[in-house]
């Protein structure tokens, strides 16, 4: 994982690298070569998985483009078009890199939009002016969950519930999830402990406690949503997955109210560091709970999408 998020920032600096030595010596070229690693940027801004390494590390590449910008700025010679099969050949190959990256920004800004249908609005299940949405949205783009939306994988049925879900994680003082790179210790984690409240009036209908919290990256895809709480909400339930061993104060079919604690934060069950994980769903079976029909959730009002703060 942590290569992949290391991927985003490379691309995003590779391009103005690029620019910086190798600029194509026409107008006409520079603009799109500019164009495409200008897109490519906004949109690893946009989309970008900002955990191991904090959004801010983009400065990076926009002050290697600046540096570019400069030099070009001082040849007053360059021709308005190319004028050589290689100068072509640059100039179409950045066509393609700045149609993805304008995709890219399109999928990022439309996957903040709610879809259109029935959904449920809960009260936010954590406290404190330092989270972020790490998974959420209407795009796969910007939710991994919505992966089990195709129900032609047969193992996306069971867990066809969770595809609107969102993954809750803390930013410290570093805006990152936890001020190192990657621990493997799970209580370094920002958001480690952070007591979990009940976003609704409910009944537990289900619940688990016993899991250990793992450490990073290690994951249990036995039980993937390790320790977790559900809800019975009116006519639907809410799960709170992914906590800590031994937080949960409840019992089977106790009534709980909106606030109420319910759980802390852990990394227990398919948890790649430590955060919260919720979903709404209509009732699924008693063989697979989270084959219910997934419901999008608004908190506060909001649609929370990656790298939304709360």
């Amino acid at each position: 994982m942590i290569g992949l998020i290391a991927l985003q920032l490379l691309l995003a600096s590779a391009l103005f690298v690029w620019l910086l030595l190798w600029p194509v010596q026409n107008r006409l070229g520079l603009l799109l070569q500019y164009g495409a690693a200008i897109s490519v940027l906004v949109a690893v801004y946009l989309a970008g998985l900002w955990t191991v390494i904090p959004r801010w590390a983009l400065v990076i590449p926009a002050l290697i483009g600046a540096a570019a910008l400069v030099l070009q700025l001082r040849k007053r010679n360059a021709k308005s078009v190319p004028d050589h099969w290689k100068d072509w050949l640059i100039l179409v190959c950045n066509v393609p890199v700045l149609v993805v990256g304008l995709w890219v920004i399109v999928q990022a800004q439309s996957g903040h939009t709610r879809p259109s249908g029935r959904f449920v609005s809960l009260e936010m299940p954590l406290r404190g002016h330092d989270l972020v949405v790490a998974n959420g949205g209407s795009r796969l783009l910007l939710n991994a969950h919505q992966d089990t939306l195709d129900l032609s994988v047969p193992r996306h049925r069971l867990w066809y519930g969770q595809s609107y879900g969102v993954d809750i994680a803390a930013l410290g003082a570093m805006r990152m999830t936890s001020n190192q790179v990657r621990p493997t210790n799970p209580t370094r984690y920002a958001i480690f402990g952070r007591a979990v409240h009940a976003p609704c009036t409910g009944t537990v209908i289900g619940l688990r406690d016993d899991r250990p919290d793992l450490p990073i990256p290690q994951v249990d895809r036995q039980i993937m949503e390790g320790n977790y709480v559900r809800l019975r909400c009116k006519d639907f339930d809410v799960v709170l997955a992914h906590l800590k061993q031994g937080s949960v104060p409840l019992l089977p079919d106790q009534r709980v109210s909106v606030g109420d604690v319910i759980g802390a934060v852990g990394n227990s069950g398919m948890s790649d560091e430590p955060h919260l994980h919720i979903h709404a769903q209509t009732p699924g079976t008693t063989a697979a709970p989270n084959s219910g029909n997934p419901i999008p959730m608004v908190f506060g009002g909001r649609f929370l999408a990656r790298n939304d703060r709360i």
